[in-house]
């Protein structure tokens, strides 16, 4: 049985209510000192019949259910409670009990379900055996919001030019000349900066040249670049459109044709009105607005819009303070009933897989005020699973609240924490419902103007009269005509990546500027001819042509010679529809397209409010020469085909994006784990070569058989012929690590052993900062260091000494370090091979996956 969440909520209201409806619940579970009792209270009055066979224990080592007994209390305002007997104390994870129907209630190899007349939120609870252990530290664990991650300076490691090398050289100069700040150009010290600035800018050219072939390094044409850059098997781009989320609110339920619109920006001087004609447009100047138009779905289709969808609330499930944390790939949202023609109910919202929404926040969380909403906080993600359902709790005597318990793509999950419900400031202090609302009726564009023109006719052939002679009669020699080499008459074409098989909103927003196509379609007559990058796979018969941009913009169509592509025959005259418009200049803001244009005389208007809350993107200018020059001469190094050496196989197993591209469909439900490294070598198994990988997740230390079996299908097709190929997890090596820390007279000890466990644990500190032994943290054969261990625990407020007395692999049954050293490297670093990976988890459960002992003295 599927329950959605409500999210994490600091208010329970939902309990309470529970509590004063005709639903059972259960509220909270007790362990008894010898941990082979557990005390369950209910919400309320405990419901009849409850038998041991109904109680259900999930979670860590298997603990069986020997016993219940029901208490039933006479007086109505105090709780139903039972005490369930087990046979044995369970371990350090988290337990779920539930009560569970009878067998005979589900049909053969269906979920469990609760016991009728359960609440679904309120059907289990979660306890811990270990829950009562005595312990100094605080039991509330601080809800630490993770902090964006912050924006990286772009730093441009290949700058060699003039201004690059003055730059630097008067940056160091003020290091170490801070007396000299002389910035006049007469200036003797200035003089010398600038000359050598042009000599370095002098050398780096000749450098440059030298080291590139010479013929690609003296071609000054695009199109010869283009050709050259080819020839070394590097694809010289020409830029590539922008996309953008639209959703278009409607007043009522209605069509809109994709191909008869057009959607632009606003523009001075634009009517009040959201629907536009291209009346409208006429005689604006070049640069007044941005065009945009239908991608997905495409532009063949009629798409239906509900008023529905407009502005959709998320169901918090009566809950407050409610908000979806990052990395969340499940929520609900309210639905609401409408009656028919016929007049039956039917639901309002009609989601369905594939469908795309997106996220915003609509209310400042903090003020309520609608202005205080950040803006950053809008992200579009694609529908893998939509389930009708409804509240019981709430409208029984309708059959309960309608919602529907949406899923999405793991590739689209929360890149940051979603408020949903938040209590107002005082003197308010109410709920406010809908900080943020999901949007449907959303519709991808992508920026470019349709234009068609006629190109040709192909020239004709010339002929040759050759007179007759005693030997030879009259003849007529053909020649050639000459090459067919047209212009388009519109600039700039566009440039995009093809829509193919997408899972998630971000593979549909995301292009790579070198697998972008031009936008054009030649036809002439039924046949159509189809732009390719080149022409080097092209046989006699196939229709097909290369486009070639020149250093001014205009697009210049290459034809085959009948030997690489067809050549078109004399007097062929094509009909050319192309698109128009490319580069940065459609990475328009949010909130900025907001006009529908209809293009076509017998489109009929309608109430559409176009609006793009996130900004468009992809919009990317065409390759510089220089950076061709630069790059395309180790092109062909930069692509690995076969896997030869051992590391090949490693950078081929890290390579995530490649590994992404390459899965195979079917998997869009599934989550995309990423590799922070991996490692690989060859080993002679007696009579062939095996290669073994040890893959290292990102954010994880658990490699599992799916993960393994999707490298190995992956690896395959690089592997090389004769050599078997093996994928296995890392070999993580446990610590046992001893650390003896002196505190301040005037800290509390418990509270600096939790900043210790948090610096030297596995998560993530509160200021995003990781800790030191947490998954990424750690690599193959990667040490683990004395100095790095005392560094993270001096920086920590209240530590005046620290002092490692223990630093080995764990050995099980070892007692654990105390205050003197014992086992601690001589260099001061405890070595690992290069397979080994070590890991700290500090689990009392699982000892075996390390341990970390703290010994703190002084303090209070």
């Amino acid at each position: 049985m599927m329950i959605a969440t409500s999210g994490d909520c600091e208010l329970d209201r939902r309990r309470q209510a529970v509590r004063q409806s005709s639903l059972y619940g259960i509220d909270f579970v007790e362990v008894s000192a010898s941990q082979t009792t557990l005390e369950v209270y209910f919400l309320g009055k405990a419901p009849q019949g409850i038998e041991a066979a109904n109680v259900s224990m999930t979670g860590g080592s298997a603990v069986s259910v020997t016993g219940i007994r029901v208490n039933r209390q006479p007086d109505p305002t105090l709780d139903d409670w039972m005490e369930v007997d087990v046979n044995r104390p369970g371990d350090w994870s988290q337990y779920t009990l539930s009560l569970l129907g009878a067998p005979s209630a589900s049909a053969p190899g269906a979920a469990p379900v609760p016991m009728p007349g359960f609440d679904p939120l309120f059907a289990s609870a979660t306890f811990s055996f270990k829950a009562s252990c005595p312990s100094d530290l605080d039991c509330c664990a601080p809800h630490v919001c993770a902090p964006p991650a912050a924006a990286q300076p772009d730093i441009n490691y290949l700058a060699k030019d003039y201004e690059s090398f003055r730059r630097l050289m008067f940056d160091r100069l003020a290091l170490t000349m801070p007396a000299w700040q002389e910035t006049h150009v007469p200036d003797i010290g200035v003089m010398l900066v600038e000359l050598l600035a042009y000599v370095g800018d002098h050398l780096s050219y000749y450098q440059d040249a030298v080291a590139t072939e010479a013929y690609l390094n003296t071609c000054r044409q695009r199109i010869s670049l283009r050709r050259h850059a080819r020839l070394v098997d590097y694809a010289m781009h020409e830029g590539c459109n922008a996309r953008a989320w639209l959703t278009i609110a409607v007043t009522r339920d209605q069509s809109l044709d994709l191909g008869q619109v057009g959607f632009c920006t606003q523009f001075a001087g634009a009517p009040q009105r959201r629907v536009l004609r291209e009346s409208d447009l006429a005689n604006l100047p070049p640069g007044s607005y941005e065009w945009f138009e239908a991608l997905w779905p495409p532009r063949s289709q009629v798409v239906e819009l509900r008023a529905a969808h407009t502005q959709i609330a998320f169901y918090t499930w009566g809950d407050c303070a409610c908000c979806l944390p990052t990395g969340t790939t499940r929520a609900t949202l309210l639905d609401s009933w409408t009656s028919g023609a016929d007049g039956a109910r039917t639901r309002a919202l009609d989601l369905h897989e594939g469908d795309v929404l997106i996220f915003e926040e609509v209310i400042g969380p903090l003020t309520g005020n609608p202005a205080d909403a950040d803006p950053t906080h809008r992200q579009a993600v694609r529908l893998t699973s939509v389930t009708q359902s409804a509240d019981p709790l709430y409208d029984a005597e309708k059959g309960g609240t309608p919602v529907v318990e949406i899923a999405w793509c793991p590739g689209d999950a929360l890149t940051f924490p979603l408020c949903l419900s938040a209590v107002m400031p005082a003197p308010d202090c109410t709920c406010r419902d809908g900080i943020s609302v999901a949007r449907g009726n959303v519709v991808l564009v992508d920026s470019g103007a349709s234009s068609c023109e006629t190109i040709g006719p192909v020239p004709t052939q010339t002929s040759t009269t050759k007179c007759a002679s005693d030997c030879e009669p009259a003849t007529v020699q053909l020649s050639p005509p000459p090459r067919f080499r047209p212009c388009l008459a519109g600039t700039p074409l566009t440039f995009a990546q093809p829509v193919t098989h997408a899972c998630c909103a971000s593979d549909l927003v995301t292009q790579d500027p070198r697998s972008a196509v031009p936008a054009l379609t030649l036809k002439t007559g039924g046949t159509t001819w189809t732009a390719l990058p080149d022409l080097l796979e092209s046989g006699p018969d196939d229709t097909c042509l290369v486009v070639e941009i020149d250093d001014n913009g205009v697009a210049h169509l290459r034809f085959g010679d009948d030997t690489n592509g067809r050549r078109p025959p004399a007097g062929t005259t094509f009909d050319a529809c192309y698109r128009l418009g490319d580069g940065p200049d459609g990475n328009v803001g949010a909130d900025t397209i907001t006009c529908v244009v209809y293009t076509s005389a017998g489109g009929s208007e309608g109430d559409f409010a176009p609006r793009n809350p996130l900004p468009a993107t992809g919009g990317t200018a065409p390759e510089a020469a220089a950076d061709v020059r630069m790059f395309a001469p180790n092109a062909f190094r930069s692509q690995i085909e076969r896997a030869i050496v051992a590391d090949d196989y490693a950078t081929l197993a890290s390579d995530n994006a490649r590994r992404l591209a390459q899965r195979p469909r079917g998997s869009c439900g599934e989550p995309f784990q990423k590799l922070q490294g991996a490692k690989a070598s060859l080993r002679w198994t007696g009579c062939v070569y095996e290669v073994c990988v040890a893959v290292d997740p990102l954010g994880s230390e658990t490699a599992g058989v799916a993960l393994l079996d999707e490298i190995d299908a992956y690896l395959a097709r690089y592997r090389r012929i004769g050599y078997d190929l093996r994928v296995e997890a890392p070999d993580y090596l446990p610590i046992d690590l001893g650390v003896s820390v002196c505190v301040m007279a005037n800290y509390q000890r418990a509270h600096v052993r939790s900043a210790l466990l948090a610096a030297l644990g596995t998560g993530v500190l509160p200021g995003g900062a990781l800790g030191l032994f947490n998954p990424d943290n750690q690599s193959f054969g990667q040490g683990v260091y004395v100095s790095r261990i005392v560094a993270a625990a001096q920086a920590i407020p209240g530590v005046i000494e620290t002092q490692v007395t223990r630093l080995a692999p764990y050995v099980a049954g070892r007692p654990a370090p105390g205050a003197t050293p014992d086992d601690v490297p001589a260099g001061g670093v405890l070595a690992l091979t290069p397979f080994q990976i070590a890991r700290l988890d500090n689990d009392p459960g699982m000892p075996a996956n390390g341990r970390l002992t703290l010994l703190l003295r002084g303090g209070r």
